[in-house]
This record gives structure tokens, C-alpha cells and sequence, in this order.
């Protein structure tokens, strides 16, 4: 019995190394073949919006004169920058 026993933890102990093989030589290197095959960060077409200034305080003005000021916009990313919606803070 004492033979059983010891042969029966050596198959699992067996199983378990030739696992440890199957996954360190085929998984984890058909892993890294997907992730690299990846487009780094560079290729992905995105809009990158960019503001010259994001803040514009007015001087002093009466009350009832109107405020103008102009934001400059620019799109730095490869994609098309939609602008839907616009609030005045």
C-alpha cells in the first residue's frame, strides 16, 4: 500500500511539472506573439484636443457691457475633433 500511494503522488507531482511546461513553453509565448501584435499608442487614431489658454479673466467692466473673448482650438491628434456642445462658464 505504502507503494501505491507513493506512485499515485508522483503522477500528480509529474502532471502538475509537465503543466508548468505546457504553459511556460506554449501559452506564455503565444501570449506575448498577441500583445505585441498590439498598435502601439502612436497608431491609434484619436482626436487630441489642445486650448492655447483654458481660463480667460475680463478686467473691470459696467454692468451691461458685453465681454468678448477668443479660445484657439486646435486638434493635435489623427482623427477628426467634433466639438458638439459649448457652455460659457
Amino acid at each position: 500500500m505504502i507503494t501505491d500511494c507513493k506512485i499515485k503522488y508522483l503522477n500528480i507531482s509529474v502532471r502538475r511539472n509537465l503543466l508548468k511546461r505546457l504553459l511556460s513553453f506554449l501559452i506564455l509565448p503565444l501570449l506575448f506573439i498577441v500583445l505585441s501584435g498590439t498598435a502601439p499608442a502612436s497608431d491609434i487614431k484619436a482626436p487630441q484636443i489642445f486650448f492655447k489658454e483654458k481660463t480667460y479673466t475680463a478686467d473691470e467692466v459696467l454692468e451691461g457691457t458685453p465681454v468678448e473673448h477668443t479660445f484657439s482650438v486646435f486638434n493635435r491628434g489623427n482623427a477628426v475633433l467634433r466639438i458638439e456642445k459649448v457652455k460659457p462658464g
